[in-house]
């Protein structure tokens, strides 16, 4: 994470949508960036993982910011949320 400007305000300890779909698809938790963005969109509603800075988007492959809000519910490692995910 780290601080992003947009239109003159700066958003501290956040991740573009982008990037999380990126991350996403290199860590393995996705094949394609359409299956990135529903398994982002899963961590943002259903595990709370992070939200919209603003609170009134949902979770997008787009330039749009998120910061994370709760720690992983005890998930210590990928795997081991891609483990609970696959269940």
């Amino acid at each position: 994470t780290k601080t992003h400007r947009y239109r003159g305000r700066a958003y501290r300890d956040t991740f573009v949508g982008t990037d999380a779909v990126d991350f996403l698809i290199a860590s393995g938790l996705a094949n394609t960036r359409r299956g990135a963005e529903a398994v982002g969109r899963a961590l943002m509603e259903q595990y709370h993982l992070f939200e919209h800075v603003t609170n009134d988007r949902p979770f997008k492959d787009d330039y749009y910011f998120y910061r994370f809000v709760e720690p992983m519910k005890g998930h210590t490692s990928v795997s081991s949320l891609k483990s609970d995910m696959s269940n």
